[in-house]
């Protein structure tokens, strides 16, 4: 929430590298600005694979009805400097989803 402003209950991103005029550290400012973005990003997308994986294990274990409507969260990424928009659907490979509860929990040791 740092480099963030809330605008009707969304929040953008703060260009803090700007900085209301002259900044004379506008090159690492800039970098620190894309690297925050990057990390959200990150975030975001791995939260998505995360609600996706979880809506998949609902459907099949518990409610196969759960969000059957909408299928599967989407990520939404734009406007790009063609002012096109890119959707994507993140998810986990099997192979990742079998690392990950361990990763979470790791075992105890006896």
């Amino acid at each position: 929430m740092e480099h963030s402003d809330e605008d009707n209950g969304f929040y953008w991103p703060h260009k803090f590298y700007k900085a209301g005029g002259f900044n004379p550290d506008y090159d690492k400012d800039l970098q620190k600005y894309e690297a925050w973005l990057d990390e959200c990003f990150k975030s975001i997308k791995e939260a998505t694979r995360a609600a996706n994986w979880f809506a998949d294990v609902v459907r099949k274990d518990i409610n196969p009805m759960f969000f059957a409507e909408r299928g599967k969260f989407v990520l939404l990424e734009g406007p790009f400097t063609d002012l096109k928009y890119r959707a994507s659907v993140p998810e986990f490979t099997e192979e990742r989803k079998r690392e990950l509860p361990d990763a979470l929990f790791p075992k105890m040791q006896k």
